[in-house]
This record gives C-alpha cells, structure tokens and sequence, in this order.
C-alpha cells in the first residue's frame, strides 16, 4: 500500500515538474496540487492494493499488478489534475477504471483461462518470434542505420519527425517492418519474458 502511494506522488510530481512545462501547448496543463485535490484519487488508486496478491502464484496475478502500475495508479495520479473536465468528473473516470480492474481481477481469479494446445510448443513460438524480431531488427538498422546518441524527452518529436522523413526516404516494406515490430513482436517478447 506504501509503494502504491509512492508511485502515486511520484507521478504527480513528474507530471508537474516534467510534463507540464514541456508539453502545456498539447493540452497537459495542471489545476494545481493540493491536498484537497490528490487525496480522492490517491485512495482510489490505493484500493487495488488490498485485494490484489503480494505473492501472486500464477501468472494472472503479475498481469494484474502491471496494469496496477502503467495504468490504474498513473490514470488516477494524472486524469484530476488536468482541467480539461470538471474535478468530479475526473475522479469518477478514476473510479470507473478502478472498478474494470476489479473486474478483470475477479474474472481472473473465478474462471482460469484454459487455452486448447496449438499445434506449436511455447519454446519453439519464443525461439520463433525472437529470431524473427533479431531479422526484422538488423534489416531495419541496415536500412535506417543505428542510433548513436541517447534521445532526450524535450526531444521526442524531433526525433520522431527525422524518423518519419527518413523512413519515407526508404523502400516501403521498411514501414510494415516497423509497425510489426511496434504491434506485433516487442508484445510477443514482452508476454514471452512475463511468462518466463
């Protein structure tokens, strides 16, 4: 319960430091931080922490625990501060993800999922799918040439904008290549390494 508040204020305080005077002009502006304003939702993102399992036994519980961490407690750290909706309207969207994320916790836990055997085993789909992210990785680095300098967050869409122009510079099929990797294969190798 700590650790989830601490991920809370850490957000808060990123955002506000971080986010706010980069990014006002798309719209991530703050009403402020006060104390009035952080502990409804800071409560709401808390909540999850009492039923989900410290020391999950299946892998069920880890996914739960991810999207406690990237999207329950960063939802309700950032959705009230931004004044784009009404205060209470913004702590009922809070409360409304809170609310799916027990539901997918209590479908989790009630019903197992029980998939039916393919015809492939796991080990051979991860060898697979690692071997064609290395191909796909090194045909794109042929192609687009490999970064040499560690990319700063003021910089993002900069350098976003010179991937865009040089990408169009390259045959197309590098442009399916990069949204395979981007949809398809980072998910199967992040899945691959929560499974393991």
């Amino acid at each position: 319960m700590a650790a989830n508040a601490l991920l809370f204020l850490v957000v808060v305080a990123a955002y506000e430091r971080y986010v706010v005077p980069i990014y006002a002009y798309e719209g991530y502006t703050t009403r402020g931080v006060d104390l009035a304003t952080l502990m409804p939702p800071l409560v709401l993102a808390s909540l999850p922490a009492l039923w989900l399992p410290l020391r999950p036994k299946r892998l069920s519980g880890i996914v739960l625990w991810v999207v406690q961490v990237l999207i329950v407690v960063p939802t309700c750290a950032v959705t009230p501060l931004i004044p784009i909706r009404p205060y209470w309207q913004s702590i009922a969207w809070c409360a409304w993800v809170v609310a799916c994320h027990a539901g997918a916790s209590w479908v989790l836990w009630t019903a197992p999922v029980r998939l039916p055997s393919g015809p492939f085993q796991a080990e051979r789909v991860r060898r697979g799918t690692i071997a064609a992210s290395a191909a796909v990785v090194l045909l794109c680095a042929a192609a687009l040439g490999t970064p040499t300098t560690i990319t700063s967050l003021s910089d993002v869409y900069v350098i976003r904008l010179r991937f865009r122009e040089q990408l169009a510079s390259v045959p197309g099929v590098f442009g399916y290549l990069v949204g395979w990797l981007n949809g398809l294969i980072a998910p199967l190798l992040i899945i691959s390494g929560i499974c393991r």
